[in-house]
């Protein structure tokens, strides 16, 4: 069985050797804060479910999600590096755990907006695209022009959606065996000098 603890990383490793995340998020407290603030913002992405037919409300829209995966983006890879620190700290694995399972289970109420930003036809998408208040989004609009052949209905969207974590899981398995569980050899140096090998 996996041996998990609560500490920090090995103090070993001199400090110019380890990550500074500090321009992510200063501590886990700091993580855990503004997770908890995101959550009721996603919860306000589904009141937006039939409404791109409306330029202003298709812009608040794109405005909150770009803000969104701005902010999700940050608090993956925090996390994910703390994991990869040191793949054995409890407190790390939980809140990735945590972060994964919330995005997991919201993801199907959120399947809509592929499907209907799919249906908005060519000539408008176009027309947005050379739109000023659009220009953040030009070359995201176009392509889902180009996107459009490709696309899912909104039953099935949401059913792939549901069965991400499924799909996820061995991935993660995988990751974390490798991790933890797989051992090398001892390398030497020219010197003769034997250094432990990991990943």
């Amino acid at each position: 069985k996996e041996e998990s603890h609560e500490e920090e990383p090995s103090d070993e490793i001199e400090e110019k050797y380890k990550w500074d995340l500090t321009e992510y998020f200063k501590d886990l407290n700091e993580w855990d804060k503004t997770f908890e603030e995101i959550k009721p913002q996603y919860e306000k992405l589904k009141t937006y479910n039939g409404k791109f037919g409306d330029d202003k409300t298709l812009k608040e829209f794109l405005d909150l999600e770009q803000k969104l995966d701005i902010i999700t983006g940050k608090l993956a890879v925090y996390i994910s590096l703390k994991v990869k620190e040191d793949a054995t700290v409890q407190k790390y694995k939980d809140r990735e755990n945590r972060l994964s399972k919330y995005f997991d289970d919201i993801a199907p109420s959120l399947a809509f907006v592929t499907t209907q930003l799919n249906e908005i036809s060519d000539e408008r998408l176009k027309k947005l695209a050379q739109n000023p208040n659009f220009s953040d989004y030009d070359i995201s609009l176009l392509d889902i022009i180009k996107g459009k052949p490709h696309i899912l209905s909104e039953a099935e969207e949401k059913l792939l959606a549901q069965v991400s974590e499924c799909i996820g899981g061995a991935g993660e398995v995988f990751d974390m065996y490798d991790s933890i569980d797989v051992k090398f050899d001892d390398v030497k140096d020219s010197n003769g000098k034997t250094y432990p090998l990991n990943n």
